[in-house]
């Protein structure tokens, strides 16, 4: 059966530190979701630590999953998330997020996942369109790949980013 999800995550928080405020204050960071799981946070690592930033994506899963079913997207500024992409009986890995070279808007990029897909017992490289989460393509692989996080993406002429 699925993991025991609530045993291993709490519900995500949001906290505000202004240090000359005094204490940090934590709110929940989506307000109204209880029945995700989320981790593996990325974000465009060209908007990082930016006051104007906006998007971020994680893994999700719900009570009922199996592993990390589904990719979110969530809008700061509305504290929501604003879409997800799942697919039956597929698992995903950590994002990387890859800018476009020459665009300067956040959501202009792409995600790159490893998936895993029970029913073929196939992992597969997936790349999806940041800005709508919508699959551009999929490259199945000949070895099942276990899941792994933290990786480093490297583009030619901005440098290398690591997975938060």
């Amino acid at each position: 059966g699925p993991p025991n999800w609530k045993k291993i995550f709490t519900e995500p928080l949001r906290c505000i530190i202004h240090p000359e405020a005094g204490p940090v204050k934590c709110s929940p960071l989506l307000p109204g979701v209880n029945d995700l799981y989320i981790d593996y946070p990325t974000f465009n690592p060209l908007w990082k630590m930016r006051p104007d930033s906006r998007y971020w994506y994680a893994l999700a899963a719900t009570e009922d999953s199996l592993w990390f079913d589904r990719l979110i997207k969530v809008d700061t500024k509305l504290q929501r998330i604003i879409s997800t992409r799942t697919f039956p009986d597929t698992y995903f890995t950590e994002a990387s997020f890859i800018p476009l070279p020459g665009k300067d808007e956040e959501e202009a990029g792409l995600l790159i996942s490893v998936t895993y897909e029970k029913k073929k017992d196939q992992s597969s490289i997936m790349v999806l369109d940041a800005a709508t989460l919508n699959p551009i393509e999929q490259m199945g692989l000949s070895d099942v790949i276990p899941f792994h996080a933290h990786g480093v993406s490297c583009l030619e002429k901005l440098g290398c980013f690591s997975n938060p």
